[in-house]
């Protein structure tokens, strides 16, 4: 079996709603007690109909994401963000 580095089963499937949530965490977790919400750093999450895209607007906001969703057990990686503001990970199921 398939399994995460927190000892979990890898994930089968995307789900959209999850990873917003999963990449809304990633960013709470990094800013720490802060007055600026997690919710704003994240700008967007699209569909390129193989994977999601995660736009975020920061560096450090995108490595939180991608690291943290590689931890559950997701391929995530950095794209060229192409609105040209911010930065993007690209999120998708490992393969078996």
């Amino acid at each position: 079996m398939n399994t995460t580095q927190k000892g979990r089963a890898a994930p089968k499937r995307l789900n959209r709603r999850h990873i917003e949530r999963h990449a809304i965490k990633a960013i709470r977790d990094r800013l720490g007690p802060s007055e600026y919400p997690a919710e704003a750093a994240l700008l967007g999450i699209t569909d390129d109909g193989f994977a999601l895209l995660v736009h975020v607007n920061s560096g450090g906001n995108e490595i939180a994401v991608e690291h943290y969703l590689q931890s559950l057990g997701y391929r995530a990686e950095y794209v060229p963000n192409p609105g040209g503001y911010g930065c993007a990970v690209r999120v998708s199921i490992r393969c078996p």
